[in-house]
């Protein structure tokens, strides 16, 4: 098997990547998620593991080379992994420590989910890591891949679980949509940035937010303040207005908001608690929308973690105590 993306060269392995690969997977940096640094013998069986996977399953590991230099850099691909009790494609990817940082394991990713999607025809696919992990998760991310669980396992601790699925990765591929959604929901935002004052007691503009709904859709909203108080409306909630008003959803997938200043540096708004009763409410799907906290990290938290129970669970209620 051959892949070429515009700077890299997805084959298979072969004895002859023993040495660059073994570099990696041998490095302490680079495996400090994993239970240890591999010795040489544990790289020579991971190099035997993913050709039997080629005439196995027909995919793998396969090597990544620098498309200009032919370069070994590391190696990604798509293999069958127990996810939380269940046999699931996983993109994993591991770059050697001196080309990290510069899109590589993002662009060899991407190359391997299309290959997931339009050859092998997963109806979804997956990555996993390590809870501690975040460089990996943001891979996931940037193409795409939004978190779907984290599980306690006697290895990692607890894993982390991303996953995207085909008709989600076929909708972004015709809007073409960039694989960060992060990104992109901050560019969003920013442009209802421009503080300003509406009049005497009312000021706009400081806070903003971006949202995307259940169906891929972005809806923006920035806030309204009161010198008083008891008049604001948050960016939150006009987004989610701006949602429900424009096409009838209710769903939102992730939300990102900000005040005053860019969320760089690690920091990103967490909404209030009436924005967060109000997500609630509007559906209880909202209980796995996705908050952005940390910027750089792209650390996000569910709904549900910063409302483990609201005003509407007791009000759920049947009679015998099952909702």
């Amino acid at each position: 098997m051959r892949m070429e993306t515009e700077r890299l060269v997805l084959r298979d392995l072969c004895e002859g990547d023993f040495e660059a690969l073994h570099a990696i997977l041998s490095d302490e940096e680079i495996m400090r998620h994993y239970p240890h640094p591999f010795c040489e013998e544990e790289t020579r069986n991971w190099i035997k593991r993913n050709r039997n996977r080629y005439e196995k399953d027909g995919f793998g590991l396969w090597a990544v080379e620098l498309k200009e230099t032919g370069q070994m850099i590391g190696d990604c691909g798509i293999t069958m992994q127990n996810i939380h009790g269940k046999w699931e494609p996983e993109i994993g990817y591991h770059i050697t420590r001196s080309m990290q940082k510069q899109g590589y394991a993002t662009e060899g990713a991407a190359a391997c989910m299309r290959y997931a999607f339009e050859q092998l025809h997963f109806p979804r696919v997956y990555s996993y890591m390590k809870y501690t992990n975040s460089a990996s998760a943001r891979v996931a991310q940037k193409n795409g891949m939004h978190f779907v669980e984290e599980y306690a396992d006697p290895v990692n601790t607890f894993t982390r679980v991303y996953a995207i699925d085909r008709e989600e990765w076929e909708k972004r591929q015709r809007a073409d949509v960039p694989g960060d959604i992060w990104e992109t929901l901050y560019e969003k935002a920013r442009e209802q940035y421009h503080p300003q004052m509406v009049s005497p007691f009312l000021t706009a503009h400081h806070v903003v937010c971006a949202l995307e709904s259940e169906n891929g859709e972005i809806f923006t909203g920035f806030c309204i303040e009161s010198c008083s108080g008891v008049m604001n409306l948050c960016a939150e909630r006009v987004a989610a207005l701006n949602m429900y008003g424009s096409s009838g959803q209710t769903v939102v997938r992730r939300m990102i908001a900000f005040r005053d200043r860019p969320p760089y540096g690690g920091g990103s708004g967490i909404p209030c608690g009436a924005c967060r009763e109000f997500f609630m409410q509007l559906s209880e799907k909202n209980r796995e929308m996705e908050i952005l906290v940390d910027w750089e990290k792209r650390q996000t938290v569910t709904l549900q973690e910063l409302l483990p129970r609201w005003w509407g669970d007791e009000r759920y209620q049947q009679p015998g105590g099952d909702k």
